[in-house]
C-alpha cells in the first residue's frame, strides 16, 4: 500500500496536480520550505509513509517522512480531496525535536 501510495504522491507533485491547504502554505512559510524541497523529498529513495489514519473522520490522511536535497529531514502530511492529493501540511521535524525519535520516524512516547 505505501508504494503504491507514494507514487500516487510523487505523480501528483510531478504533474503540478498536488492540491495546497492554507495550513501547509503558512507552515512553508514559516519554516522556510520551497516547493522545490517538497519535489525532492518526495522523489528522494528515503522517503517512506510513517504514520497512517485511515479512521480519521476529517478523512483518510499518511504522513511521510523523507530529506530534502540538501540533506534536511521533513514531513508531509497528505490527504484526498475529491480523487486529488492534498497536501495538509509540511514541516522540518528537526525544528520540533522534543516530539520525534532522533531518525524523526517516529513519534515520542515520553512527552
Amino acid at each position: 500500500m505505501s508504494g503504491l501510495l507514494l507514487e500516487v504522491i510523487r505523480g501528483a507533485v510531478h504533474s503540478g496536480e498536488l492540491l495546497f491547504s492554507l495550513h501547509a502554505i503558512e507552515e512553508m512559510g514559516d519554516e522556510g520550505i520551497s516547493f522545490q524541497e517538497i519535489s525532492e523529498a518526495v522523489h528522494s529513495s528515503e522517503t517512506e509513509v510513517i504514520e497512517s489514519r485511515l479512521e480519521d473522520p476529517r478523512g483518510e490522511s499518511h504522513l511521510l517522512f523523507g530529506r530534502t536535497g540538501q540533506g534536511r529531514p521533513w514531513h508531509m502530511v497528505c490527504g484526498r480531496v475529491h480523487q486529488r492529493v492534498k497536501l495538509v501540511t509540511t514541516y522540518r521535524p528537526d525544528f520540533h525535536p522534543e516530539r520525534w525519535t532522533l531518525d524523526f520516524r517516529a513519534r515520542r512516547r515520553d512527552r
